[in-house]
């Protein structure tokens, strides 16, 4: 439990016209040096070294940056000065480290003394024992704890370590499975065996008497306040955070107001109305002042799988690496002179990568610049990296003529803004999301094609010589982190499916995903993304959004996603990224303002409505747009459901295509039994497939990872049969940790969820699991539904039971099996309910 300690606010502001990529943080002035430190006011040298630690503090904890600060004495110099011994011990008491040079570089500019601060990271430190920093810094840790009959205020050191003790602790209960109704007796019998009889027998009295002595002392559980009446209100709204966060934060206890030192009971004169005011302020504390976390939460202990394939970008000694290489052909060919202005630039380069992008502001999350023809990193040795912006030619006047210039977009300050913007948010995601924790900057170099060589100093503006010499260079060592961060920064993405299912996948795309990104959005407004299960198209889809909006500042209804089925508009439509609709619903409104579309399970959508394509189609192209849209259709025929007219056009007229192979959602043995049945579908098709372009799309198919997980399929021939197998599986779930949020039972339809609902509820009952249907696609109960509205979904477990033979639709069962196990990322169960085949299993991989 903290106590959240409200000090007045500071005077620290960010500087918004820096020429920094990096967040600069301004402050009052400060006088710096030990002899002029020494003269001031105890109090104003509290403030500053207060202020500028705050600061410090500030950028540690978000990747780093500038701190500004004016220098207040005249005659300083660093050098000879240096800061302040007071200001190097708070830094010291941050950094839990005598040596400041790890994270901090000191530099004197004119009157004012720039840090330079490097991002926190918790690496292992001989001074917290065996255990790393903490994940952040701090100057408090505003936690509390009782230690025998004195309150103590937790370093943050000492919070870490007490952290970590309640953590350890919480989740030995859980690995045992304590009930919860035991855990509390205990707990309760614990505290009684702490608090002796003689104070258990008070509280069950109205009142105490004046003068009383208690036969009982101050301890680690009890405490004593005793205070005049007209400093109560103060007085109690000042110790009871403290006292009740290090009570709850030890083995609890008991705060008596109104007993001196001396045992005696005091007490105070209020009235009624008094009284009442000291309830509320009391219930004020509880409510607004106390932060409460719980490590013993119900439920189960979120669990981590690792389903990613990340590569590597391999430098080679006394080279330099061109990358990607058809990004790079195209860009050549579209720039006349590119790679000529980009061979004086890099002539003097040995050893490194140079990576091209249409935008490096696409890549981070920032919007595109028209007037910006592309961005290149320069990653080598020797130097910091450098992110040459290139941009249009725009006028051979000077550039003090360029202010007036009616385009404001085509001024040198603006694009060189641009840079420094791109430059800040890929620094700050290569070391928030890369985890990279070396020195860092990035320096943005502005260029233009044609070659501008009258265009002054606004268009080489060196922010170089803004930092300490030799600052954030690149060398063998930290070349190798700065590309791993680097794969992470480009590949991550946040796991929207994961997040909802009640554990996380490492958010990174598959190399594949990211190629059919980032080649595709600059050029390809027209898009066939054939998919195999499990390959991850609604990421990519919804990943797609994201980066539509970004690139073209679209708010959130300018871009359509459409759907087949309610759970996934649902879900969807949660993230709150875009408009989300299903096919009926789309064919049944008007979306004049929508600008982009992208079309998830296209496979199973139909044509008895209207024809959706053609709407769709028409939305994307219309005159009234000042461009054509994006039209993105993401299908996969392994996985229909159903026999009848999609509304897509023939796979012939499927042009251009991109595919998506590399099975990322599904653990390895499912993978196997899918491409077996896959592979069983393409060779004996029964319903209208292309079959040579599934053929090559499962002859380049992989499992990205080496999750093994479990299949098992069965025959039984009850129902009642099938409820116990569920029943008992998932009782051997819950006991292994997982929860109720991360099981799904899939029925072959409505009809047959209808008929399955009373008997599953009836045997799950007793695990107290209570199944029901999706509803807003956020569910934190076990799912029962059918295969068609959890199609799009995932779960860590699933089980799912098909009637055989079919009812209806025969010719699709292989299809409908490829559909329901690709729903499991984890572990799956295939229930077969076979009248007259006898009970067993028929066959599985684990």
């Amino acid at each position: 439990m903290a106590h959240q300690d409200n000090q007045s606010r500071r005077r620290v502001w960010v500087d918004p016209s820096t020429k920094y990529p990096e967040v600069v943080l301004c402050t009052e002035k400060i006088r710096f040096g030990e002899k002029a430190r020494k003269k001031m006011p105890k109090d104003s040298k509290q403030d500053q070294k207060y202020i500028l630690a705050s600061a410090v503090c500030a950028l540690l904890n978000s990747g780093g940056g500038v701190v500004r600060a004016e220098i207040e004495n005249k005659g300083y110099s660093l050098q000879r000065d240096e800061i302040g011994l007071d200001l190097q011990d708070i830094f010291r008491f941050l950094l839990l480290s005598p040596d400041l040079t790890k994270y901090l570089d000191f530099e004197q500019q004119d009157n004012n003394l720039s840090i330079f601060v490097k991002a926190w990271n918790s690496e292992k430190t001989s001074s917290v024992s065996n255990s790393a920093k903490p994940r952040i810094c701090s100057l408090s840790s505003g936690l509390y704890a009782k230690s025998g009959a004195s309150l103590s205020h937790m370093t943050p050191t000492e919070a870490l370590l007490f952290l970590e003790e309640k953590q350890n602790k919480a989740r030995g209960e859980l690995s045992t499975r304590t009930p919860a109704t035991k855990i509390k007796t205990v707990a309760v019998e614990e505290h009684m065996h702490i608090v002796n009889s003689t104070a258990a027998e008070l509280f069950s009295r109205d009142q105490l008497q004046y003068g009383k002595t208690l036969n009982f002392a101050e301890s680690g559980n009890m405490e004593f306040k005793h205070f005049s009446t007209e400093k109560l209100f103060t007085r109690v709204k000042e110790i009871l955070p403290q006292y009740v966060a290090g009570f709850a934060n030890a083995c609890g206890g008991c705060l008596w107001i109104g007993v001196d030192d001396n045992r005696v009971v005091q007490g105070f004169k209020l009235s009624d109305e008094g009284l009442e005011e000291l309830r509320n302020r009391i219930n004020y504390v509880f409510q607004n002042k106390l932060n409460i976390f719980h490590f013993c939460k119900s439920g189960c202990v979120h669990k981590i799988s690792n389903y990613f394939l990340c590569s590597a970008l391999l430098v080679r000694p006394h080279s330099l690496i061109y990358t990607p290489e058809k990004l790079i052909k195209d860009l050549f060919q579209e720039h006349e002179g590119l790679k000529s202005l980009m061979d004086e630039q890099l002539k003097d380069v040995s050893e490194g990568v140079v990576i091209f992008s249409r935008s490096w502001a696409v890549e981070v999350g920032l919007p595109e610049n028209e007037d910006i023809l592309c961005d290149i990193l320069l990653v080598a040795k020797g130097m910091p990296p450098i992110l040459y912006t290139v941009c249009k030619r725009i006028s051979s006047r000077k550039p003090e003529n360029l202010v007036n210039n009616s385009c404001k977009h085509h001024h040198p300050l603006d694009s060189f803004e641009y840079s420094r913007r791109t430059a800040l948010k890929l620094k700050e995601k290569l070391v928030n999301t890369g985890g990279y924790t070396h020195k860092l900057c990035i320096i943005p170099k502005l260029l233009t094609l044609p070659p501008c060589f009258t265009c002054g100093e606004e268009w080489d503006l060196d922010v170089q010589k803004l930092y300490p010499q030799n600052y954030g260079l690149i060398n063998g060592v930290n070349l190798k982190n700065f590309l791993h961060s680097l794969i992470v920064v480009l590949l991550n993405f946040r796991s929207f499916l994961s997040d909802s299912v009640g554990f996380e996948f490492l958010n990174l795309l598959t190399v594949e995903q990211y190629r059919l990104l980032s080649e595709n959005l600059h050029k390809t407004k027209k898009l066939y993304v054939y998919g195999l299960p499990g390959t991850g198209k609604t990421v990519v889809a919804l990943k797609v959004i994201e980066k539509l909006r970004s690139m073209f500042k679209c708010n959130q209804h300018e871009v359509l996603y459409i759907c087949e089925n309610q759970p996934l508009r649902d879900f969807v439509r949660q993230k709150k990224i875009c408009r989300a609709v299903t096919r009926v619903a789309f064919l049944s409104n008007s979306y004049s303002d929508v600008k982009h579309i992208i079309i998830d399970e296209a496979q199973n959508f139909r044509d008895e409505a209207g024809n959706w394509y053609q709407k769709a189609l028409g939305l994307t192209t219309s005159p009234q747009l000042p461009e054509p849209g994006f039209l993105w259709i993401f299908l996969d025929y392994l996985q229909t459901t159903h026999c009848f007219s999609t509304g897509l056009p023939e796979p012939r007229q499927h042009d251009p295509v991109e595919s998506l192979t590399k099975v990322v959602r599904n653990a390895n043995s499912i993978y196997c039994y899918l491409k077996k049945t896959m592979e069983e579908i393409v060779e004996n098709p029964t319903v209208g497939i292309p079959q040579a372009r599934l053929q090559r799309l499962l002859h380049t198919a992989s499992c990205a990872h080496g999750v093994e997980g479990y299949f098992e399929a069965v025959y039984i021939e009850d129902r009642n049969e099938i409820a116990e197998y569920v029943a008992k599986h998932c009782c051997q779930y819950l006991k292994s940790g997982y929860s109720e949020k991360d099981i799904a039972i899939l029925c072959y339809n409505s009809e047959e969820v209808a008929a399955y609902s009373e008997i599953l509820t009836a045997a799950l009952r007793k695990l107290n699991i209570l199944p029901g249907r999706m509803s807003g696609g956020l569910e934190e109960y076990t799912i029962l539904d059918s295969f068609r509205r959890f199609s799009g979904l995932e779960r860590m477990i699933v089980f799912g039971i098909i009637p055989y033979p079919l009812p209806t639709q025969h010719e699709v069962l292989r299809n409908m099996l490829v559909s329901v196990a690709s729903r499991a990322n984890l572990n799956m169960h295939l229930v077969r309910e076979c009248l007259g085949h006898g009970n067993g299993s028929l066959y599985q991989y684990c």
